[in-house]
């Protein structure tokens, strides 16, 4: 950190000003490595990917619920989503199928 705010004092020199370019394209291209693993790994988890195909789902939902007359409630879109029937209801009659006896 302390190499960054010495940046503009090496920038004076020619080759200062190489080691500021040299520094500066070794930051990018380690920030732009860093983005491409994390991207990487989360395209491998399929928690992830299941996370993120549900909320996209839900944010469908919501587009067409707040088009709806009533629109969004003053609670906001968290309270329109939990009392939707159709967003609810897969995961109420999952809740239900767990607590019924087996036969």
């Amino acid at each position: 950190m302390f190499v960054i705010f010495l940046m503009p004092l090496f920038g004076r020199w020619r080759l200062g000003h190489r080691f500021n370019v040299g520094l500066l394209f070794c930051l990018l291209a380690g920030a732009g490595l860093l983005t491409y693993l994390a991207k990487a790994e989360d395209h491998r988890n399929e928690n992830y990917v299941a996370a993120v195909k549900q909320a996209e789902h839900d944010a469908e939902r919501v587009r067409v619920l707040s088009k709806s007359p009533a629109g969004i409630p003053s609670s906001g879109a968290v309270t329109m989503l939990r009392n939707d029937p159709l967003t609810q209801g897969p995961n109420s009659s999952l809740r239900n199928a767990r607590t019924l006896p087996s036969l």
